[in-house]
């Protein structure tokens, strides 16, 4: 609302409405401002109002004057130009009466010419009947010339039409037993097309033969290749295993020492102990052997259980193929069967084309003759028809000859009675005449008219002229020039005023509205501003914004509970993993006041007394506290949680970073989880850990492509 406060810039009030606007005033303060804005206005519309009274006075009296000069000058004119239409109405007066006189005496023609006129338009119908009379004579000559011309070309087309009938008669005794002929083909075709699809079948089935035999072949060589690897593989495990037996004597040998006792016989002393083979097999070359051997094994039974599938598929489909060879071809062996099927499929292919084309050919026939039973009933129609209308028109012919001679007669009558060549030329002449009557008659009428309107024009011109001299009885020594100047300017000023008048009357209103409604809102706006004062400082506790503070958001605030709570716990298993040197700690206080704080972590080195942040710490120490910061955490859960219990943990990588030192550490803290009931991994790439952890899980990656785990306990 106060936004809608409208002051006029060149006003002293204008910075204070614009303070208003910018919210720097009170709500009191904007109130007073803007009831002093409509006082104001309310004013200076008053002065406004009062100006306008007395430009409209003075602009009633300055138009009441011109006025008054205009239409004594308009008298005069007027008076002038009254004396000369008078004069020039008196002289058409004298010559309108003369021509009226002249054409008075000329109305006994029309009389004349009236009764010409009637004696034209008695003979028009004469003219109408001559006109139809000439119209059909020529048209029944133009219908005679057309049906002699139809005559002779109806009966060229009925002898043609005979003639055409009598060949189509003949055409369809000879097509007569078409259909018979299609018949027959097409049954032949059909046993044809069925041979040649058995004869396509066998060549696939020889083709599909011939490839079967070929797998089987296949099969035979890859299984005898397989069964020489079994052979060769068998007999380098047999040697292996006995060369294996025979060093376990050399191999129990080397492990004797003076007065131990043997492990086989007892004895304390060893006078003479077995020579270990050189390049002895190990058992794990021997177990990779028996390995390889089981999969050449497999290798050969599967190519021996392929091998022996073909061979069933192929001996089965040779008989039912000879089956079809003898059905097909007769008595002939197979190697020759494919060449055979082809040259009997050619020559079956050969006849079906033959057949197609004698077929196409009476089908071509059959077509021809339902061509002519259908068309022989329609020509003999045509005939019929055309022989009777030959018998129509020509007594039509007769019929209109005689006609013709009845209204030759007839014409010859009436051209004698009639003076014009037509209908159209008599009615010339009556307009002609018609137009010459009404000529006569018009001009005696408008002259007459004339010399009426110009007695009129005289008699008004005399009362007009009285009227005139009645205005001019009150001449005025006016000067209009000056009083059309003042007028001007009275006038340009009133619009002044009206604009002027209307920017204050909307000024006010707007400042009104916005009055009434900053005055009804006032209230609720007071209260808003308390709640919002509180409202805010909660807002900007919560979320760490009250200025000069730490910025410590409320769920930050209470996360450093916690936190303080995890630290406490993870410093018992750093203190281990540092023999002591490390401690973590909370950071207090923040670096700056512009930025989130709460959650930084610093560390205490008890070595040198330093108090620093994480940040600076080694790999290796970094490693330290984030294990011990995850052991803090899993702790802090556990006694929080109730039912929950963290019995597993696994740590991947990270121990490459350690010393030897601060790796034993770590894994003496890792170690003491260990001891109750709960499991921890290590995933690790270091040889070290391997040596200090006992029960493993080791992961091979293969070159083929995958893993394998071992575990070992």
């Amino acid at each position: 609302y106060i936004a809608g406060i409208v002051c006029d810039e060149d006003d002293v009030a204008f910075l204070e409405v614009d303070k208003a606007k910018n919210g720097s005033l009170t709500t009191e303060d904007t109130l007073a401002l803007l009831e002093g804005l409509i006082d104001h206005d309310l004013s200076a519309e008053k002065e406004v109002d009062c100006l306008k009274d007395k430009l409209k006075k003075e602009s009633d009296v300055l138009k009441a004057s011109i006025n008054k000069a205009k239409d004594i000058i308009s008298a005069k004119a007027d008076f002038e130009k009254n004396q000369a239409d008078t004069h020039a109405a008196s002289q058409a007066q004298k010559e309108l009466a003369e021509v009226v006189e002249t054409e008075k005496a000329r109305q006994p023609q029309v009389k004349r010419l009236n009764e010409q006129v009637a004696q034209i338009k008695a003979l028009l119908p004469d003219y109408d009947q001559l006109f139809d009379k000439l119209t059909l004579l020529t048209n029944n000559k133009g219908y005679i010339e057309k049906g002699k011309d139809f005559v002779a070309k109806t009966e060229a087309s009925v002898k043609n039409t005979e003639a055409e009938i009598t060949a189509l008669t003949e055409e369809l005794k000879s097509l007569d037993k078409a259909g018979e002929e299609k018949l027959t083909l097409e049954a032949e075709k059909k046993g044809l097309a069925d041979t040649s699809a058995k004869l396509n079948a066998l060549k696939g089935n020889l083709e599909a033969l011939e490839k079967a035999e070929a797998d089987f072949k296949q099969a035979i060589t890859d299984y005898n290749e397989k069964s020489a690897l079994q052979e060769k593989a068998e007999g380098i495990v047999k040697a292996e295993n006995k060369a294996y037996l025979d060093a376990q004597a050399g191999i129990l040998a080397e492990t004797l020492k003076d007065n131990q006792p043997c492990p086989v016989c007892g004895s304390v002393s060893h006078p003479q102990i077995a020579v270990k083979p050189q390049n002895a097999p190990t058992k794990e070359r021997l177990e990779a052997l028996q390995k390889r051997l089981e999969v050449v094994v497999a290798d050969a039974n599967e190519a021996r259980s392929k091998a022996g599938s073909l061979k069933g598929a192929f001996e089965e489909k040779q008989s039912s193929v000879l089956t079809e060879v003898c059905s097909l071809l007769g008595d002939t062996d197979l190697s020759g069967a494919k060449a055979l099927a082809a040259v009997r499929l050619s020559e079956v292919e050969a006849e079906i084309c033959n057949l197609d084309n004698r077929i196409t050919t009476a089908k071509n026939k059959l077509q021809r003759k339902e061509e002519i039973e259908k068309a022989l009933p329609e020509k003999t129609a045509l005939l019929e028809g055309a022989k009777q209308k030959l018998t129509e028109v020509a007594d039509s012919l007769k019929t209109k000859e005689a006609e013709n001679a009845s209204l030759q007669k007839r014409i010859e009558e009436l051209k004698g009675r009639l003076t014009f060549e037509s209908k159209d030329a008599a009615r010339l002449q009556i307009d002609a005449l018609n137009g010459k009557s009404e000529q006569i008659t018009t001009a005696y009428e408008n002259a007459l008219k004339s010399f009426n309107e110009v007695n009129q024009r005289l008699a008004s011109l005399e009362a007009a002229k009285e009227e005139i001299l009645k205005r001019l009885g009150g001449d005025l020594q006016i000067d209009l020039e000056k009083e059309t100047e003042r007028l001007a300017v009275v006038e340009a000023e009133q619009v002044a005023l009206d604009g002027k008048s209307k920017l204050l009357h909307s000024r006010i209103n707007a400042n009104q509205t916005a009055l009434q409604n900053i005055r009804e809102k006032s209230g609720d706006l007071v209260a808003a501003e308390k709640r919002y004062s509180w409202v805010k400082a909660l807002s900007n506790t919560a979320n760490g914004q009250l200025s000069g503070k730490e910025k410590i958001m409320l769920e930050t605030y209470i996360q450093m509970n916690y936190f303080d709570r995890i630290i406490a716990r993870a410093n018992t298993r750093l203190m281990i993993m540092t023999d002591g040197q490390y401690d973590l700690i909370r950071r207090k206080e923040a670096l700056s006041k512009s930025g989130q704080s709460g959650l930084d972590l610093d560390v205490i080195d008890h070595y040198n007394g330093s108090h620093r942040s994480v940040k600076s710490l080694s790999g290796g120490e970094s490693f330290k506290a984030s294990l011990a910061l995850a052991l803090g955490l899993a702790d802090e859960i556990q006694s929080s949680a109730g039912g929950i219990k963290l019995d597993t943990m696994f740590v991947d990588e990270g121990f490459g970073s350690l010393d030897e030192e601060s790796l034993t550490a770590a894994m003496k803290a890792l170690s003491s989880l260990a001891e109750g009931n709960r499991l921890v991994g290590i995933i690790s790439h270091v040889g070290e850990l391997k040596q200090k952890i006992d029960k493993q899980i080791i992961v091979t990656k293969d070159k083929s492509g995958g893993s394998k785990a071992e575990i070992v306990v």
